[in-house]
Formats: C-alpha cells, sequence, structure tokens
C-alpha cells in the first residue's frame, strides 16, 4: 500500500518545526556481514552457484625413514565441495502522486517525504540483512512458545526471543522451519512486550506451540525459506540446519562447529567455558580464534562475574569514585593473543560464538542498491520512481513505487573451526534467575 494523505497525515502539517532529527527506530549496521570478508577472487556466486573446498584431511605422507628408503607414499587430501548460491533481499516503498506534490517543503515535518523513504527503506533493509546474515539459513525470526486459542497476544521462546521482532513488521507462521507450509494469515505485529516476550498482533489467532515466524513480503508472498547463510547457521553441528554449503552434516560431520551446551538446561557463564570452547578449535584444526560474537545478556554475565574482584587502593583522604562498568575493551586472552568481544543486539539471548572470523567469505553478486526500468546490473546510485500498475491492469496508477536489492551470500573455509557456546545463564535477556 502506497502511502497516501490519509494513511500518513502527521507528515502534513502546518505547526510542527523544522527540526532535522528524527529519532532512528531501528538499528541500522550490519556489523558482522561488514566484518566479514570477500573472497580473493571477488568471489562472486556467478550462475547456479559458487563452488569452493573445505579441507577435511592433510595426506600425512610423512614419517621416519631408514637409509635409502622410499619416500612416504602419498595420498591425495580430502575435501568436501561446498556451494553457495545467490539470495536476493529486497525493499520497497512508494507514494502517491498527491503526496508527492503536496508532501514537500513547508508542509513536512522538515524532512521531504522521498529522503525521509529512501532513508527509512534502507535503514530496513540494512535491519533485515542483518537478520539474516546473523541466522541459520532459513529466514526464521522468532519460535511460538506456548499454544495459543483465539487470542492477539502470544509469547514467543527464549533464545530467539523478541529480538529480532519489530512493531510493524508483516510475518507469516509456519508449522516447520525447513519443507513447513504456512499456518494461517499473515499477520501485522502491533506491540511488542520486551520484558515478557509477549507479541501482539492485528487479529486473533490460534497458534501452535513450536511454529517459527519469518518476514511476510506481502499477505501471499512470504520469504519463508530464503535467506543468506548465517552465522548461527555455520556454528552448528546439525540442531539447527542439517545441511550447510550443500552439504549433509550426519554424513560428513566435518562440516559441523563444535557446540557446547547444557543438555538443556543452563551453564554459567566462566572463563573456563571460554578457554574450553577456544581450545576445542585449536585440537581439530590447529587454528586459533580471533573474535567472539555475544548479546548484551552475555556480556553482562561477564561484567558480573568480574564485580568480585573489583579493589580499591584508599591513600590519605582520597575516596575512590566506584564507578561501574568497564572503561577498558572487553574480552579474553588466549595464547598471548587478545580476543575481543563484539555485542550484537539481534543475536539470541544464552549465546556466544567464538569464531576463526578471518576465514568467513562474503560473495556478494550485487551491493544494496536501487532497481527500476533502464538499471544494469550494480543498480543505480539514486532512487528510481517506477510507475505503479493499475488495478485492473490495463493501465497505470497515479502512483509511484522504488525498490531496493541487495544478492549475495556467506560462506566460512573452515567451519569446525568455531565454536557455539549455548544455554549459558542469562539473566539480562532470558530472564534467567
Amino acid at each position: 500500500m502506497p502511502t497516501t494523505t490519509a494513511n500518513l497525515p502527521n507528515l502534513l502539517t502546518r505547526t510542527y518545526n523544522r527540526e532535522r532529527y528524527f529519532a532512528p527506530h531501528e538499528r541500522v549496521m550490519t556489523k558482522f556481514l561488514d566484518n566479514v570478508e570477500d573472497f580473493a577472487d571477488g568471489g562472486k556466486p556467478l550462475g547456479t552457484e559458487r563452488r569452493f573446498a573445505i579441507r577435511t584431511a592433510d595426506s600425512h605422507a610423512t614419517g621416519g625413514t631408514a637409509e635409502m628408503g622410499d619416500l612416504p607414499a602419498f595420498s591425495p587430501p580430502q575435501v568436501l565441495q561446498a556451494a553457495v548460491t545467490a539470495i536476493q533481499v529486497s525493499a520497497s516503498c512508494s507514494w502517491s502522486e498527491l503526496m508527492l506534490l503536496v508532501a514537500s517543503g513547508e508542509g513536512t515535518l522538515g524532512e521531504d517525504i522521498i529522503d525521509d523513504h529512501v532513508k527509512m527503506t534502507t535503514r530496513n533493509l540494512m535491519t533485515q540483512l542483518n537478520f539474516l546474515t546473523l541466522g541459520h539459513g532459513t529466514g526464521r525470526l522468532a519460535v511460538v512458545e506456548a499454544s495459543t486459542t483465539t487470542l492477539t497476544t502470544f509469547v514467543v521462546r527464549n533464545p530467539e526471543g523478541v529480538l529480532q521482532l519489530r512493531k510493524g513488521q508483516l510475518i507469516d507462521f509456519f508449522d516447520l522451519d525447513t519443507g513447513g507450509s504456512k499456518q494461517g494469515a499473515s499477520q501485522t505485529i502491533v506491540a511488542i512486550n520486551f520484558e515478557t516476550r509477549t507479541v501482539t498482533i492485528d487479529a486473533a489467532r490460534s497458534l501452535t506451540a513450536g511454529w517459527g515466524i519469518y518476514r511476510a513480503l506481502s499477505t501471499s508472498v512470504s520469504s519463508y525459506g530464503i535467506a543468506p547463510f548465517g552465522l548461527r547457521g555455520i556454528c552448528d553441528n546439525g540442531a539447527l540446519t542439517a545441511t550447510q554449503f550443500g552439504i549433509t552434516r550426519s554424513a560428513s560431520p566435518d562440516i559441523n562447529a563444535t557446540v557446547l551446551n547444557a543438555g538443556g538446561g543452563r551453564q554459567s557463564y566462566s572463563e573456563k567455558l571460554l578457554r574450553k570452547g577456544c581450545n576445542r578449535i585449536f585440537y581439530q584444526t590447529g587454528l586459533e580464534p580471533d573474535a567472539i560474537w555475544m548479546n548484551e545478556g552475555v556480556r553482562s554475565e561477564h561484567l558480573n562475574a568480574l564485580t568480585g574482584s573489583r579493589v580499591y587502593n584508599v591513600t590519605g583522604n582520597e575516596v575512590p569514585g566506584y564507578r561501574t562498568g568497564n572503561k577498558m575493551q572487553l574480552g579474553h586472552e588466549y595464547n598471548g593473543k587478545f580476543i575481543p568481544f563484539t555485542v550484537e543486539g539481534d543475536l539470541p539471548a544464552n549465546e556466544l560464538y567464538i569464531l576463526t572470523s578471518n576465514l568467513f567469505r562474503r560473495h556478494i553478486l550485487r551491493k544494496a542498491n536501487w532497481v527500476g526500468d533502464g538499471v544494469g546490473p550494480e543498480g543505480s546510485g539514486s532512487a528510481v520512481l517506477m510507475q505503479m500498475p493499475g488495478s485492473a491492469g490495463q493501465t497505470y496508477a497515479l502512483g509511484k513505487v522504488a525498490g531496493q536489492l541487495w544478492v549475495g551470500n556467506i560462506a566460512h573455509l573452515q567451519p569446525k573451526a568455531n565454536t557455539a557456546e549455548k544455554e549459558i545463564f542469562d539473566e539480562e535477556l532470558a530472564g534467567d534467575i
């Protein structure tokens, strides 16, 4: 539905001041995707797919040799052939012709209506990309915790909680994360209670515990199953994804990362736990991790673990300020190297990820850009306004539509060089007591 003078009246005003600042209502950074390196050769997933090799065993043609003895017999190293395909992620906005005429200059809150919608659409696209590149490749945003009967509210379960849900999102419910079917109509989120993980939707529904929640492109088109590979899926051992890069995990366990959990309960955060995760990577691959990713809740557990070791030296009449927090960069020392913590607000609660981030690769077929008639593969640097089709399908309507498109995927050259630590006690985000 395009923005019209009727459905967005607050942009048409004669009394508000002309302040240029609008408080952002979305996180805009794609922090993880920005941290991933391109493939050395450009890495575009041209054609139907992009293939690469994951080494699973060396030849080991070596050993003690007698005088005049034969050299060791060589056997080829073992590799898995992995593949990624290009995934499209898009966004759109539209306006009526009348809105474009009247919502400019003094008729607005200080922003041109096109400029306002361009910023909003770009912000929303970047937020969705962040969700997907942190996810596990199915596009799932949350999971229903408890069944409901004809209610407009439902609770989502941890660890995902409501962290990837936003007010105003059009969502679908599917019974299975892969190979499932849409359950009922699409709904719009009208409110989110962060403390109770309660979501309010625009119509009463009967939902079943375990159903997944996914973005809907429209009331008839879903984004279910259309997603790039993500951080959680790569750092998995089959609990979230049965296949990765086209390889079946149960048949080829070398595609699995190490997952350390509490067996359904909770494990306390500790330096020992971090050290264990780092050592798993080293002993399986000979590599050392270089990054640790988590949400605010697990970082708070790290700070809680430091609270008891604070010592304040008092000399003479000087009284310490007793400041809380930590002004230094947080991280973990491993084998003489400092591994920094990176906090990402869209990651689930109860989890942290120890990574060899230098082995992540991204295949960008096309960076986020505008689409439209007469635009080449790289898109356009500015918004392209296309005329909306008429409702009868024989002419055009008095409205404009614009779209953005990103095409690409991410991969990892050695997935078992990563560790996921899950079911960590998390009081702040998961409400663990």
